[in-house]
């Protein structure tokens, strides 16, 4: 079985086709999206549309929750400076938009084989909060996940890619489409942007699991073009992002 996992699109539907365009290239049996889908870019509509189409399994990131209930944005942590794009987006999209992310998941759980799982989330099974990170201390990992008996555990949401044994176990990251991070968020610096599209692909056979994690440069003049054409309200940061 070969599954993709892609996260954090954050609204960059020129990495989201960048992206699809590769995996159907290489025999995926299905994919699964990880959340945060629409928010901060320029193409949120465009991405949304593109996730129906592609009729996959989504889970409800912290910034999708937010566009269902932007009161609580700044509970959700939505950064103040993101706020604005947070209400622009709730403007592009329609009434089918919304319901399309009423039915994003908290988590979601693969059957690879009769003994062995795959448990979706975004921040983690707890929380889409929840950043777990290649530095984040073995016991608080076991608060986390401990109860969990997936043999792997994928989630999103910190936009840095990460492959990490744990109690014979392995915890994924696909990284994000839209916003790769060059270094895990820390609450000390802003965040430097890469300029490529990221995602990953597992494969299971009969116990045996290969992970593999995916970077795509992806046309940066059609990204600039749909943020000059838009009115987005970040329009000179998206610019100066790459």
């Amino acid at each position: 079985m070969r599954i993709a996992l892609i996260s954090d699109m954050h609204g960059h539907g020129v990495g989201l086709q960048t992206v699809l365009k590769d995996i159907r290239q290489r025999a995926v049996d299905r994919v699964i999206c990880l959340g945060d889908v629409a928010t901060i870019g320029p193409q949120p509509k465009e991405v949304i549309d593109t996730l129906k189409q592609l009729g996959c399994i989504c889970i409800l990131g912290n910034h999708d929750e937010a566009l269902l209930n932007p009161g609580r944005a700044a509970a959700l942590n939505v950064a103040p400076p993101l706020l604005p794009t947070l209400d622009w987006t709730i403007g592009q999209l329609t009434p089918d938009d919304f319901a399309f992310l009423e039915t994003f998941r908290p988590s979601y759980e693969v059957k690879l084989s009769a003994t062995d799982t795959l448990l979706c989330y975004h921040g983690s099974p707890r929380s889409n909060l929840d950043n777990l990170l290649p530095t984040t201390p073995v016991g608080s990992l076991d608060q986390l996940l401990g109860e969990q008996t997936a043999v792997i555990m994928a989630g999103g949401h910190t936009h840095t890619q990460m492959l990490r044994p744990f109690h014979g176990r392995l915890i994924i990251n696909p990284g994000s489409i839209g916003h790769p991070f060059k270094d895990p968020p820390s609450a000390d610096r802003e965040p430097v942007m890469l300029p490529w599209a990221e995602y990953a692909l597992i494969d299971y056979d009969q116990g045996a699991i290969n992970v593999m994690f995916k970077r795509l440069p992806f046309d940066r003049e059609a990204l600039f073009t749909a943020v000059r054409q838009s009115d987005h309200p970040l329009k000179a940061w998206w610019l100066s992002r790459y």
